[in-house]
């Protein structure tokens, strides 16, 4: 990719999504440029690249498998921190030499502002408690995702890093919502 910038396509679900900042995040990390093809949602940049219309994307674990264990598609690397377990033998960006490139795509439960305390207890509890029920885990787990939990400040802090994050590589690549 560096002997030949913008010889690759790299798809995505439309400007500012996941899908998207992973792969400008990846380009920035790695010193590499290839040239961002912008569809109207996941489902046509994934068929896209069936079609070899693009690439390569980034793409949600649970919307890759089916074409990955079909063998339609070939996964080069996983975002997370860790292997995953559905993916076992896929190295991720870190392993790969980008630890820069480390994605989560991630879901939490949150409240309105100003949430009496004891309530936010409550409900992390409760949240907490329902995140170690094995159906529970099962569902999160199965098409490939990891569960979480945390207590509700440390979900704060990386809600604010994230935001952080995700803003300064909006800036530094010019990226609008069209």
């Amino acid at each position: 990719m560096k002997a030949r910038p913008g010889s690759l396509t790299i798809g995505n679900a439309g400007a500012g999504g996941a899908h998207h900042l992973s792969a400008e995040l990846f380009k920035q990390t790695a010193g590499i440029f290839m040239l961002s093809v912008p569809y109207k949602g996941g489902g046509p940049a994934a068929n896209a690249l069936l079609a070899g219309e693009v690439d390569l994307m980034f793409e949600q674990t649970y919307a890759a498998l089916p074409s990955i264990q079909a063998g339609k598609t070939r996964p080069l690397a996983v975002t997370s921190d860790k292997r995953l377990p559905s993916l076992p033998d896929v190295p991720t960006m870190a392993e790969l030499g980008y630890p820069q490139a480390t994605v989560s795509n991630w879901l939490g439960l949150i409240g309105p502002k100003g949430m009496a305390p004891a309530t936010v207890r409550k409900l992390n509890e409760a949240y907490n408690k329902a995140l170690l029920l094995p159906e529970i885990r099962e569902k999160i787990a199965g098409p490939g995702n990891v569960v979480g939990g945390d207590t509700p400040e440390e979900f704060a802090g990386f809600v604010a890093a994230e935001n952080k994050r995700w803003a300064a590589l909006v800036k530094a690549a010019g990226i609008k919502l069209e």
